[in-house]
């Protein structure tokens, strides 16, 4: 049973996270031979000041 954790910033949709989720849910099962009923995915939401790249907070960059 493959599990697929993701940790995106807030701020997207529901629909963006429905096809997120079936997207993921296609691909793993095509490419691992596994029926799409056994996939589970989890999305983890963040802040975005709570993330940084090289040093700097997502909230501040442009």
């Amino acid at each position: 049973m493959p599990i697929i954790h993701i940790s995106i910033a807030k701020g997207r949709s529901l629909d963006q996270k429905r096809d997120l989720a079936r997207k993921l849910t296609e691909v793993t099962a095509e490419t691992l031979g596994v029926a799409p009923e056994k996939i589970w995915i989890r999305i983890d939401e963040f802040d975005k000041e709570n993330f940084a790249v090289n040093g700097e907070l997502m909230c501040d960059r442009q």
